[in-house]
C-alpha cells in the first residue's frame, strides 16, 4: 500500500511538473515574439534604439506582475486593482502588436490577417502566465491530498488530544451544620413570641415576679 501511494504521488508530481514546464516555455516564446514586435514599434515611434527595449518590458511585464498579484490577493477587497492592471496591460499589448502588424506588413498581406497573427503572442502570454500561476498554487494542495488519502497500512492516525480538564476529586466529608447560619427570612420567630408571653404574664401578675406567678398556676 505504501509503495502504491508513493507511485501515485510521484505520478502526480511528474504531471504537474510537466505542465509547469510547458506553460513556462509557452510564456517565454510568446514573450520573445511580443517583445521583439513592441521594441520595433517603439523604434518606429521615435524611441532611441538603446532604450526601445524598455517599452515592451513595461507592457508585457505588467501582465506577469498583475497575474501573480491576482492570485496573491485572491479573496481580498483590493483584488480588483491587479485585475484592472491585467486587463489594461493585455489590451495595450494586443493593440500594439496589431498596429505593428499593419505598419510592418508586406504590401500584399491583408491587414486583418496581419492583425490576427500579431495578436496571438500577447494572448498566449496572458493565458500561459495565468495557467502557470494556477499550477504553482495548487501543486502543494495536490501533493498533500494524495499523501493523506493513501496512508501505509502499518501507520495509524494519531489519537485526538484530550481537551477536557480533569475533574477535581469529590469530597465525602460531612459538613459542620453548626457553622451554617440561617438567613433572616429562614430564622424562626421565637424571640417575639417570648416577649409577648412575658408581657401577658406581667399584666396578669402585676408587680409580682412572672416566674412566681407561673409556679402558682
Amino acid at each position: 500500500m505504501h509503495e502504491r501511494s508513493t507511485g501515485i504521488c510521484s505520478g502526480i508530481r511528474a504531471a504537474v511538473c510537466a505542465a509547469e514546464v510547458g506553460t513556462v516555455l509557452l510564456a517565454a516564446a510568446a514573450f520573445v515574439l511580443s517583445f521583439t514586435t513592441l521594441r520595433d514599434l517603439a523604434q518606429r515611434a521615435g524611441v532611441e534604439t538603446g532604450l526601445a527595449w524598455l517599452w515592451p518590458l513595461i507592457v508585457d511585464g505588467i501582465i506577469v506582475v498583475s497575474t501573480v498579484s491576482v492570485f496573491a490577493l485572491a479573496g481580498t477587497r483590493v483584488v480588483w486593482y491587479p485585475w484592472l492592471l491585467l486587463v489594461a496591460g493585455s489590451s495595450v499589448s494586443v493593440t500594439a502588436n496589431a498596429i505593428h502588424a499593419v505598419v510592418a506588413a508586406e504590401p500584399g498581406v491583408p491587414p486583418l490577417l496581419a492583425e490576427a497573427v500579431a495578436a496571438v503572442p500577447p494572448i498566449v502570454l496572458v493565458a500561459s502566465t495565468h495557467l502557470t500561476a494556477i499550477l504553482i498554487r495548487h501543486s502543494r494542495t495536490v501533493y498533500t491530498a494524495a499523501s493523506h488519502n493513501h496512508l501505509p497500512e502499518n501507520e495509524e492516525p494519531a489519537p485526538a488530544p484530550q481537551t477536557s480538564d480533569p475533574q477535581p476529586p469529590v469530597s465525602h466529608q460531612i459538613p459542620n451544620l453548626s457553622l451554617i447560619r440561617p438567613s433572616k427570612k429562614q430564622r424562626p420567630l421565637v424571640l417575639p413570641r417570648l416577649c409577648r408571653n412575658r408581657q401577658r404574664l406581667t399584666q396578669r401578675c402585676g408587680a409580682k415576679s412572672p416566674l412566681s406567678c407561673v409556679s402558682k398556676v
